[in-house]
């Protein structure tokens, strides 16, 4: 829950990583793959989309926790059965930037310049508790309060971390166990 948490209302400047393989498409539908983002308590999310057959990586972000706020995407379908690095990154200045694999792929314009400190629950893998589940498996889960640079994506996009980087406020490798291996001990 909101209370339980440390460090993951993040109100400015953000990364989000994950790795992820499809189990399947969506059709029709999202798939959320880290949100902090309620009906009625609105703050960041980061999904994918099937719009008629088109797949999108969306970042959505508001200022007001009360409305939906703005979206950016960007075309790109993953592909079903294969491990996917995803990083997104989020400046105050309205603009964010779309990694796979350590590549930049994108980038999102004209969002919001700041993000709602709202009371709905972190969530990997669903957003609004229970709705646009990801179909598949996920891994290895960061969470930063900065943005990274492409620099720093590429280079440790493949790399385990030790938990006590600066600005890594979750970090949870799901290796068997929920455990956040930063300080904030947001364990899942």
């Amino acid at each position: 829950t909101d209370g339980a948490q440390t460090g993951l209302d993040l109100t400015g400047d953000m990364t989000l990583e994950l790795w992820v393989k499809l189990e399947s498409q969506p059709s029709g539908a999202d798939y959320a793959f880290i949100s902090k983002d309620g009906a009625g308590q609105r703050g960041y999310r980061f999904f994918y989309r099937d719009t008629a057959g088109t797949k999108t990586i969306h970042l959505g972000v508001t200022n007001d926790a009360g409305d939906a706020g703005t979206e950016g995407s960007i075309t790109y379908a993953l592909t079903t059965g294969a491990w996917t690095h995803l990083a997104v990154s989020y400046s105050t200045a309205g603009t964010g930037v779309l990694y796979i694999n350590g590549i930049s792929v994108g980038t999102y314009s004209s969002l919001d310049t700041s993000q709602a400190n709202n009371t709905s629950p972190f969530e990997i893998g669903a957003t609004f508790g229970s709705a646009s589940h990801f179909d598949g498996l996920v891994d290895d889960v960061r969470a930063w309060s900065d943005v990274r640079t492409a620099a720093e994506v590429r280079d440790n996009y493949d790399n385990i971390l030790t938990g006590s980087e600066g600005n890594l406020v979750g970090y949870w490798l799901l290796n068997g166990d929920l455990l956040d291996l930063t300080s904030n001990n947001n364990d899942l």
